[in-house]
């Protein structure tokens, strides 16, 4: 009971840490199923063998019905099979020794060769960008500056349509913040080297529009942190 209980715990802890929007509202499904199962391994050891010794008759008490015989021997049936698979496997340990090893070294040589992570990338086909500019940035200059970076993004070939906000959004909508999401051709029909590339195409997309897009004037990377920067994308 105890290790099941752990064993589901241990599914909701990525959903704890899960960043963006998507992940807040995980966090408290999470919390809720993470509490549950707690609250139902206490009751399990606690409640339940209590109220099992004051509500279950003695067998000689008993009158059990067709169902409950027929359970009862099939029951038995499933704890016959298992002993007699037990004892077979009692009479080859050499055999079982050497399965147990098999499986020990192919799970470590899956870990090994196997991409992993703990909440691994995947390819949605969009891309996010923000822009966030100084308290005091007007509509207008958000607007131009905004306009932009869209163009840039347009100029990408695996770029299908660009949509372009300002002033709107979950976290901190306000006149200096702006936000952009790209549309991305099917993988398929994107460049030869997007395909062959293994990195997520956000990052990959990330990198190149620092590389290729024109110098914007007002606009840049946030690490320099020019007089209205435009933070790099970020994925959803």
């Amino acid at each position: 009971m105890v290790s099941l209980t752990v064993s589901l715990v241990a599914v909701f802890i990525p959903l704890l840490f899960m960043p963006g929007v998507v992940g807040r509202l995980f966090q408290e499904f999470a919390l809720v199923l993470t509490i549950s199962v707690v609250v139902s391994m206490v009751v399990s050891l606690t409640l339940t063998p209590m109220m099992c010794g004051h509500l279950l008759k003695p067998a000689t008490m008993q009158r059990p019905g067709r169902l409950s015989r027929m359970t009862e021997a099939a029951l038995d049936g499933m704890r016959d099979a298992y002993g007699r698979s037990l004892r077979w496997a009692l009479r080859h340990e050499a055999l079982m020794l050497l399965l147990a090893t098999l499986t020990v070294a192919g799970t470590v040589a899956m870990y090994v060769v196997m991409p992993k992570g703990f909440l691994p990338s995947q390819d949605t086909g969009l891309i996010v960008a923000t822009m966030e500019g100084p308290e005091d940035a007007s509509f207008g200059r958000m607007a131009a500056l905004q306009r932009g970076v869209a163009e840039a993004m347009r100029a990408d070939p695996d770029v299908l349509s660009v949509t372009s906000v300002i002033g709107a959004g979950i976290v901190n909508p306000a006149q200096n913040t702006g936000r952009l999401t790209a549309v991305l051709r099917p993988r398929d029909d994107r460049a030869a080297g997007c395909r062959r590339n293994h990195r997520p195409d956000a990052t990959r997309a990330r990198r190149a529009a620092r590389r290729h897009r024109p110098p914007l004037p007002g606009a840049g990377h946030p690490d320099r942190r020019p007089a209205e920067a435009a933070p790099p994308f970020s994925t959803r």
